[in-house]
């Protein structure tokens, strides 16, 4: 077997099938995979931000919940007064996307209720009408805007 020919002091490449890799492949393809997972964790953040905007009926609060609460409350009792058709809440409730729920048990002081969720970044918002219905009328009705934040 002849000896490998020696270029600039270092021996030649082996002779064998098999390619040989540089010494930093490995870490460059440590980087670039590191470099994937973090735009794929930017994106989705950026996503879920975007997902979560507020229903209609929600738009345009002030941007403190101390405040936005009443103001929201407000604008439900009078874009749904006491005596109008509940037929015409539960509309609006599932064209807005609302999740409507009754009560299990009668010791809430609400029958039904209507909740909207986002989630924006790194809040959970949420959007709750409760109402109660008599022979088909709005009885009573509130509204409340909160979050949950990490």
């Amino acid at each position: 077997m002849a000896p490998r020919a020696l270029r600039n002091g270092a021996p030649s490449a082996p002779r064998s099938a098999a390619s040989v890799r540089p010494l930093n492949f490995t870490v460059r393809r440590h980087l670039s995979m590191r470099r994937h997972i973090a735009l794929a964790a930017l994106t989705a953040m950026s996503l879920s931000a975007c997902a979560g905007s507020p229903p209609p009926i929600g738009r345009g609060l002030p941007a403190a919940f101390a405040d936005a609460r009443p103001v929201f409350d407000k604008r439900v009792k009078e874009h749904f007064p006491v005596g109008t058709d509940a037929e015409k809440l539960l509309a609006e409730l599932h064209r807005e996307a609302f999740t409507i729920t009754e009560a299990s048990t009668p010791l809430n002081r609400y029958r039904f209720s209507a909740t909207y969720e986002a989630h924006q970044f790194p809040c959970n918002l949420s959007w709750t009408i409760w109402w109660n219905a008599e022979k088909s009328l709005i009885k009573d009705i509130a509204g409340d805007y909160g979050a949950t934040c990490l």
